[in-house]
């Protein structure tokens, strides 16, 4: 426990107050935004694929960007100078919109709910291995020196990580009892 609570300390005595507030306050506003304005359906509902995929990368491409510009106008430093640094930038909006863009529905069956069931259970893995791919290339063009993005295992103090987990599962246990966490959270 006194691994996390050093971490948690060390986060905050590294943060700039200002910016961390205002980037939550951002953060907010862009939740309140998606769903007060139903950004989600709107976006869904313009008439091509690829005005759909780029909307989404404006919107993620605003949302990466903005924190890096807050830090940049409150230290007056300019963080955007690397080009591999705005490469990355770029290419973290490009996979969340592809995320959230591919709107697969291949006919599996004539049979309606038989072939919806089939579409549900192979659409997050098929996601999953196209974007684990695309992660796959992206580390090995930017990162290959380094561990894969959270994925080194030696030399690591487990036991924080355990600790924070079994303290999540009675939260997360209660949360999918709610009808509204059940609606959302079906996958």
């Amino acid at each position: 426990m006194k691994q996390v609570q050093f971490y948690i300390k060390e986060y905050f005595s590294t943060t700039n107050p200002a910016v961390f507030i205002i980037s939550g306050l951002l953060t907010a506003l862009l939740v309140f935004l998606n769903y007060f304005f139903r950004l989600d359906d709107t976006i869904r509902s313009l008439p091509s694929a690829t005005a759909i995929y780029f909307s989404w990368f404006l919107v993620f491409l605003f949302a990466f960007t903005m924190p890096y510009l807050i830090y940049g106008i409150m230290d007056r430093k300019n963080y955007i100078t690397e080009k591999s640094f705005i490469q990355l930038l770029l290419i973290a909006p490009l996979l969340f919109a592809i995320k959230i863009s591919i709107i697969a529905t291949p006919c599996f069956t004539d049979n309606g709910p038989d072939s919806l069931f089939w579409n549900k259970i192979l659409f997050w893995p098929v996601l999953v291995v196209i974007i684990t791919a695309s992660l796959i290339i992206t580390w090995k063009l930017f990162n290959s020196d380094q561990p894969f993005y959270g994925m080194k295992t030696k030399g690591i103090n487990w036991k924080p990580y355990w600790l924070m987990l079994l303290m999540m599962v009675p939260l997360v246990a209660l949360a999918s009892a709610q009808t509204d966490f059940q609606a959302v959270y079906p996958k």
